[in-house]
Formats: C-alpha cells, sequence, structure tokens
C-alpha cells in the first residue's frame, strides 16, 4: 500500500426514474456491454466517465438517449461518492440524499422540479448536492446600529 493514496470514495446507490442504460441496438455484443458497464462502476473522477464516453462515441457513434442518461447518471454518481453520499433517490417532486457524516447518516428530502434532460438533471444535482464553501460556513448574523 506504499505510495497508494487511501480510497475514500462512498459507494453511491442512485435511484432515478429514467431510463439509463446502453440499448443492444447501440452496441449490440452483450459482454461489451458488461464490460462498459463495469467500467463505469469502478469510475473514480469525472473525467474517467468522459474519457469512458469519449471512446464509446469514436466506436459507436452517437449516444442515444438512454445512453446519455447514463452518462450523466455515471457523472452524478462519481461526483456524489466524493462528496460521502451513499443515496440519491428520486421521488416524484423530491430528491432525497442519504450522506455519511462521520459515523452518522445524514438524510435530506429537497423538493425540486424535476428537469426533462439529463444535461439539466446534472447541473441541477451538482448545484444541490456541492459543498457550501467554508467562507459561507463561517459568516455569522450580526446587527450593528
Amino acid at each position: 500500500m506504499q505510495g497508494k493514496i487511501p480510497n475514500t470514495l462512498m459507494e453511491t446507490r442512485i435511484e432515478f426514474l429514467v431510463d439509463a442504460r446502453i440499448p443492444d441496438t447501440y452496441v449490440d455484443e452483450a459482454h461489451l456491454r458488461m464490460e462498459i458497464y463495469q467500467r463505469l462502476g469502478e469510475a473514480t473522477s469525472l473525467e474517467e466517465v468522459d474519457q469512458i464516453y469519449e471512446e464509446i462515441k469514436d466506436r459507436f457513434g452517437p449516444l442515444p438517449e438512454p445512453a446519455r442518461w447514463l452518462y450523466h447518471i455515471s457523472r452524478i454518481r462519481t461526483y456524489a461518492s466524493t462528496q460521502r453520499i451513499t443515496l440519491l433517490k428520486q421521488e416524484k417532486l423530491s430528491l432525497i440524499i442519504e450522506k455519511q457524516v462521520g459515523k452518522e447518516t445524514s438524510i435530506k428530502k429537497i423538493l425540486i422540479q424535476w428537469p426533462k434532460t439529463p444535461e439539466e438533471t446534472e447541473k441541477k444535482i451538482f448545484s444541490l448536492i456541492a459543498p457550501t464553501p467554508k467562507w459561507i460556513q463561517k459568516i455569522e448574523c450580526t446587527s450593528v446600529y
């Protein structure tokens, strides 16, 4: 283990109500689809997810809608794992976020109007799970009269 940085990523479960997959009409060989799913599941950075999808597009062409959803869900899962989030669950009008805080689990339910596209969904989720900057956390309200 000498010279290696310990893995501090959390296993993040995503439960979204979208069709996020690699269609067999896009990649017709099952073993290739399984290999892609495996690589996406093991990705630990947004750059790694992007690289996998660049390879897919180079080999198979433009992404169909379900594969676009899978790409953005993979990016969301990867980013959420760096934020110690263990669950992101889509409900009709809300998002449930479970986050590991020390030995405790914090659960938040946020009302949300769900975007229609995978790109907008990624942007919205990233904004909701990004850490609050320390300088904002330290601001205290005081009244000066």
